[in-house]
């Protein structure tokens, strides 16, 4: 490792400043940004998109491909099932969601969510003001912090534990 690179054979991490580029699975992060091949991570500031599933999230914003979230404030619209909520108010196609004050409680999935907070059964999204926790794969992400469950990268500013 030099300055901020690593090279790992096999899975050959590259990363400078706040870039990693991960062979197989392909890492391309600069400043908060995160794009993982197969998958596709891309998080700019408080945006991820995840390739596959497509995670797109910009402050309170989360949009997922195929199942699509769409969240700004305290709003979620979610493609295929269509959650639209708006201040307190949800409206839900197919589903049947239950909502106190910011939370959110979906049926099959069980999606919970308090201010900046999403926790989906199944796939368990976790995620609070930076931190997004996903069941399965486990993304936990918090300013500059990702842990990935089955892989588990943990980063931290300009670190990097595979």
């Amino acid at each position: 490792m030099s300055a901020n690179a690593i090279a790992i054979s096999g899975r050959d991490l590259s990363m400078s400043a706040n870039a990693i580029a991960m062979s197989g699975r392909d890492l391309s992060m600069s400043a908060n940004a995160i794009a993982m091949s197969g998958r596709d991570l891309s998080m700019s500031a408080n945006a991820i998109a995840m390739s596959g599933r497509d995670l797109s999230m910009s402050a309170n914003t989360i949009a997922m491909s195929g199942r699509d979230l769409s969240m700004s404030a305290n709003a979620i619209a979610m493609s295929g099932r269509d959650l639209s909520m708006s201040a307190n108010a949800i409206a839900m196609s197919g589903r049947d969601l239950s909502m106190s004050a910011d939370t959110l409680a979906m049926s099959g999935r069980d999606l919970s969510i308090s201010a900046n907070t999403i926790a989906m059964s199944g796939r368990d999204l976790s995620m609070s003001a930076n931190t997004i926790a996903m069941s399965g794969r486990d993304l936990s992400m918090s300013a500059d912090t990702l842990a990935m469950s089955g892989r588990d990268l943990s980063m931290s500013a300009d670190k990097i534990i595979f």
